[in-house]
């Protein structure tokens, strides 16, 4: 169980997430000459991304990922993560915490992660525009790139109210350790229960046009949320190649565009 003196240790170590992650997703003016390489099944490493040994002139140092034992490694201050895909067209890199083993469910996530922990809102969700049937107007939403999975540790069961929230976690961990996943909102967490560990999951998040606020996914088994660690969560360097003061992502060209701060309302001019 995690005590409340024990989030000064979890405080310190989010603190030097959001430090690295401010460097990591600092806007670039300038560019490399174009390569790629390749470590394991990430088969297409290219600007703005780089391997530790690669020529100079790749990537962006500030993107710099290494190859250990055939397996792409993305190190968030002293957290290191394994990379399960890049994606170019959205901007969005997914990686998933290493100490996850698909085969035993009993395993846990090594660190504590939250989309908090993140320098820019942006790191962890994008702007995206799309057209609603029978309009001449884009429209603008945010997509939430990840959705929080949190383990608690709870004295007794939680009640009838809210227990549909609740992931019983026996078959894997212990019967008095409980999962939630998405954001609780007032009445839904317990007096009983405490937060033992929390991480990220973009394994239901919504595709593109498909926008919902991020609520609590209720009746699921934990054989998913498991499976769902595994899946990993992504985090977006779109900001990072904004030209202007902001940027969406245009649907469905997945264009990067300016938004213009003069607009007032949700239409995009």
């Amino acid at each position: 169980m995690v005590s409340t003196s024990n989030f000064g240790v979890k405080a310190r170590y989010a603190r030097g997430v959001i430090v690295f992650l401010y460097l990591f997703l600092l806007p670039h003016k300038t560019y490399s000459q174009p390569c790629s390489s390749s470590c394991g099944k990430i088969s297409n490493i290219t600007y703005p991304f780089r391997l530790k040994h690669d020529p100079d002139h790749c990537g962006n140092n500030l993107y710099e990922l290494n190859c250990l034992n055939n397996v792409t490694v993305l190190k968030l201050y002293d957290a290191e993560y394994l990379v399960q895909s890049i994606n170019y067209n959205n901007y969005t890199i997914r990686v998933v915490d290493p100490n996850i083993q698909p085969t035993n469910c009993s395993s846990l996530p090594h660190f504590f992660l939250y989309r908090n922990n993140f320098t820019q809102k942006d790191t962890n969700s994008y702007k995206y525009s799309f057209r609603r049937s029978n309009s001449t107007f884009d429209y603008s939403d945010r997509i939430d790139l990840s959705r929080p999975v949190i383990y608690l540790k709870c004295t007794s069961p939680p009640s009838n109210v809210v227990d549909k929230y609740y992931t019983d976690t026996t078959s894997c961990l212990d019967e008095h350790t409980y999962v939630i996943v998405g954001d609780p909102q007032l009445g839904i967490l317990q007096p009983q229960c405490r937060v033992k560990l929390v991480t990220l999951t973009s394994f239901w998040v919504p595709p593109p046009s498909v926008f919902s606020i991020n609520n609590i996914i209720g009746n699921v088994s934990y054989i998913d949320i498991h499976k769902a660690l595994g899946y990993g969560f992504e985090i977006s360097w779109m900001q990072a190649s904004c030209r202007c003061d902001y940027c969406y992502l245009k649907d469905p060209t997945s264009e990067i565009q300016c938004y213009d701060f003069y607009c007032k309302t949700l239409v995009l001019c």
